[in-house]
């Protein structure tokens, strides 16, 4: 019976998506066959084998992965630095390979990328391990290889040359895979011409950033221009509506005053009442008021004082 289990050993963009395929096609070309297919593209891909050595004694299992060189090159398609995707890929691979040393006539390899260029080479040579008889019930079809570019294959292939342990690890593993061929190519010629593309590219995009940035400032500089006269104009009028103010105010001050001037005016005029005299005030004022009055009858004035300086002795 066909069962399809999954590992993590090193992913990216267009190749994972082969590698599903690869993985599709594997399932349907070993259904209803006693065997385990492993695949490295999920986290739990040890644990995966693990389980299904322990589930059974004497099932095959078919553990698929993918050369360090694919690995590294697939990092860089996700910006990923060689050094980080090496370090994932030999931790993993260093873990399988532990597992596949205790049982070695139970586990086989296989590359994914041998696959992909030759899968009935593929249905041939595990045939030919696990002894089936008979033709496969499914066919399959080839596969689109990912395309990677030169550059990463080069480097892709030079991480891997500088590293001992990767190629150790490397070797241990193509060994105990199905002897599928497998090229990576690697054209010099087709790098540097991909480098000057690139190169020309960020050129490119250079002179635009700095046609980007000069219209960047000429915005700036119209929109300083711009804020500075509308902080003249507030001002301006924050001054005019101030003098308004003040004009206003004092306008209002004198409508008051000259109102209250108004009300002043036109209130009438209030008359002590008269206060009582003594005789004495009478006799003093009398002959200023009698001399007054001499011009009608002065001799009965002249009889009126002397009448009252009498009684004022007396």
């Amino acid at each position: 019976m066909f069962d399809i289990r999954t590992a993590n050993l090193g992913d990216g963009g267009e190749g994972q998506a082969a590698e599903v395929d690869v993985i599709k096609q594997v399932q349907s070309y070993l259904a209803d066959r006693d065997i385990t297919a492993i695949s490295a593209s999920e986290p739990d891909g040890v644990d995966a084998l693990r389980r299904a050595l322990a589930e059974s004694a004497e099932s095959r299992i078919l553990v698929l992965y993918d050369p360090a060189r694919i690995a590294v090159a697939r990092g860089l398609v996700l910006n990923c630095p060689p050094s980080a995707s090496l370090a994932v890929w030999k931790q993993q691979a260093g873990t399988l390979l532990s597992a596949y040393r205790l049982h070695r006539q139970r586990v086989i390899f296989a590359s994914i990328s041998a696959i992909e260029l030759d899968p009935q080479l593929f249905q041939t040579a595990l045939m030919q391990r696990l002894a089936m008889l008979g033709a496969p019930t499914h066919a399959m079809l080839r596969l689109s290889v990912p395309a990677w570019k030169a550059w990463q294959a080069i480097v892709a292939c030079q991480a891997v040359a500088f590293d001992r342990v990767a190629l150790s690890l490397d070797g241990e593993l193509e060994a105990a895979s199905l002897p599928l061929p497998f090229s990576f190519p690697t054209d010099p010629d087709t790098a540097l011409s991909e480098f000057r593309i690139a190169e020309a590219g960020l050129t490119k995009a250079q002179a635009q950033l700095g046609e980007l940035q000069s219209e960047i400032d000429e915005q700036r500089k119209t929109f300083d221009a711009e804020r500075s006269l509308l902080y003249r104009q507030l001002a301006e009028v924050q001054q005019e509506l101030r003098e308004q103010f003040l004009a206003a105010a004092a306008h209002h001050d004198s409508l008051v005053r000259i109102r209250q001037e108004q009300e002043s005016a036109s209130a009438p005029i209030e008359t002590p009442p008269a206060q009582p005299r003594s005789h004495e005030e009478d006799a003093t004022s009398r002959p200023h008021a009698t001399i007054s009055g001499w011009k009608s009858n002065p001799f009965q004035e002249i009889k009126r004082t002397l009448t009252g300086l009498s009684r004022a002795e007396r």
